[in-house]
């Protein structure tokens, strides 16, 4: 009957209609816009992932997602004069609001972030100071696409742009920049 298609056209197994809890891992490679940094270090760095969320269900084919992200990145590089080595860490802890809308098997997101983001930054022996910590507040926002592959599995590519900037020893840094990346859901 009519109203039986119409019921199984509302519990398609392709919707994130349900609530529920979702983990996310992922790798991508960032990209900054300082000068400097490109100087030291290179013009991108690798970096990983790893996601805590819960999906809101809006309507049949609208989501909401909140979700927790902390991603790692550790990058070597050469001091500008000496060439010596250096190294930096950076570990962003992200609080995020996610739109998601259904489209076949495909669920485009944009997401908006606010991030603390911990430093570190190594430097040889010889210098007056061996290292250099701290954290910073950021912002960023990050467009994607989920696409449903097997049972509750998603993989989905994603661009991010980031807004970081952190003044130390007198010197600014600007770690903004973007990032492109693949991950994999499990919900």
């Amino acid at each position: 009957s009519l109203a039986k298609s119409r019921d199984l056209s509302t519990t398609s197994p392709l919707r994130l209609e349900k609530k529920g809890v979702f983990i996310s891992i992922g790798s991508g490679v960032a990209f900054f816009s300082d000068q400097n940094f490109k100087t030291l270090y290179n013009n991108y760095s690798f970096n990983g992932r790893g996601i805590l969320g819960y999906f809101f269900p809006l309507t049949t084919k609208e989501n909401l997602a909140i979700s927790v992200e902390v991603d790692y990145l550790n990058d070597k590089g050469k001091t500008s004069y000496t060439k010596e080595e250096i190294e930096l860490t950076l570990i962003p802890v992200i609080l995020k609001v996610s739109y998601l809308r259904q489209i076949s098997r495909f669920y485009p997101y944009i997401s908006l972030g606010a991030d603390y983001t911990y430093y570190r930054e190594e430097y040889p022996g010889d210098f007056p100071i061996t290292s250099t910590t701290g954290g910073k507040l950021g912002i960023n926002f990050e467009l994607g696409i989920l696409v449903r592959t097997i049972d509750n599995i998603y993989i989905y590519p994603y661009y991010k742009l980031k807004s970081l900037n952190i003044q130390e020893n007198e010197i600014n840094v600007n770690l903004s920049g973007n990032e492109i990346g693949l991950g994999l859901m499990f919900k």
